[in-house]
């Protein structure tokens, strides 16, 4: 079959599209070459598609203004020129089926692939849908959600995640990610991370606290964000022994192996990867959107994988307090690391590819 894949901007939207296209590989329901992603100019998907072989079509895309201004009376214009654009690649590839993952790249998408009566199935990765995703929904062919409830007749799947994250025994790979990322293979590690643009005001708390966290034997791995990278680097470089920062980090399988604890955001697919690792953590949600990552966070922090701590709350000083009482409690790590996997859904892929299966054999026959 040919399938479109749309998602773009962060990781959070170009993984899961990844994963789909690698399990539709794995499973021989697509070639390689019959796989096409759709995204932006300007978001990660211009790296990361292209490096894992897939081809890649980027477009101009906007996104729905949220204030009232010239700009929002632009934006029907905007987003009518990109389903043009659309349709006539969708009339060049001819696709089966459209599979969309929300954000900006999905809206003209979805309206292309209705228009040129290709059948389309919406992913919802949060808690809480995204306006595209919540306005296509009631024309879509199939709806699938990862969390429980957040979309109406929708089947419950779960994020889909890279083989390497979804199969990750941690301890196996310890000492290779140690080795890695040039940390000691001694002590405790804690992972900072804030999703793949990063987050300030983690980065902000952990940088003041980071020689303490030291002193006290912990590891610190940091993952700050490519644009980030010079400021907090120079810390590093100045003579902190164990403290490593990052701008982004292709080896995030590696990072969760090294670490003991982590503390990050919590967008869908960091909970989902989380909880297949595994891997205790403190989330600390972004404020910023609908809400949707205060309630990504609830599942895993009531499994007992996680522990909640807000933005306005997020100061060196309680996230040291936290870390402390956290990261030299191996007993409670074990536990918590126990609890965050009886959510996991490592299967969430091929469980999406079965129901993709289903829906072609369906139409076909």
């Amino acid at each position: 079959m040919k399938i479109v894949l749309a998602g773009g901007g962060t990781a959070g939207h170009v993984e899961p599209a990844l994963a789909i296209a690698d399990e539709l590989q794995a499973s021989s329901l697509a070639k390689q070459e019959d796989i096409h992603f759709i995204g932006g100019f300007r978001g990660l998907e211009g790296k990361l598609v292209p490096a894992r072989g897939y081809q890649l079509h980027q477009i101009e895309i906007v996104g729905l203004p949220r204030k009232f201004g010239i700009a929002l009376f632009k934006y029907p214009i905007k987003l009518n020129r990109a389903k043009q654009r659309l349709e006539d690649l969708f009339r060049e590839i001819k696709p089966d089926l459209v599979l969309g993952f929300g954000g900006y790249v999905s809206a003209p998408s979805y309206l292309a692939a209705r228009n040129l009566g290709i059948p389309f199935v919406i992913h919802e990765a949060n808690a809480k849908p995204g306006v595209a995703n919540r306005l296509a929904a009631k024309h879509a062919t199939l709806r699938i959600e990862s969390f429980s409830g957040s979309m109406e007749n929708a089947l419950t799947l779960g994020v889909p995640v890279r083989t390497q994250i979804a199969n990750l025994e941690r301890g196996k790979l310890k000492s290779q990610a140690m080795e890695f990322f040039d940390l000691p293979n001694t002590g405790k590690t804690l992972l900072v991370f804030g999703g793949s643009q990063g987050a300030e005001r983690i980065n902000q708390s952990v940088a003041q606290i980071v020689e303490r966290l030291l002193s006290q034997q912990i590891n610190v791995l940091h993952i700050v964000g490519e644009l980030n990278l010079s400021r907090y680097q120079r810390k590093s470089k100045s003579g902190l022994a164990n403290y490593v920062v990052l701008g982004y980090c292709n080896r995030m399988d590696l990072a969760y192996a090294a670490a003991d604890l982590a503390i990050t955001r919590s967008g869908a697919l960091t909970v989902a990867e989380l909880a297949c690792a595994g891997l205790p953590a403190i989330l600390v949600p972004y404020p910023v959107g609908n809400g949707e990552q205060e309630l990504n966070a609830a599942e895993l922090v009531a499994a007992g994988g996680a522990q909640l701590l807000m933005n306005k709350d997020c100061s060196a000083e309680q996230l040291l307090n936290m870390v402390t009482k956290l990261i030299h409690d191996s007993e409670l790590l074990s536990q918590m690391g126990h609890q965050a996997k009886t959510i996991a859904r490592p299967n969430a892929a091929k469980d999406i590819v079965e129901q993709i299966r289903k829906l072609t054999s369906d139409a076909a026959a």
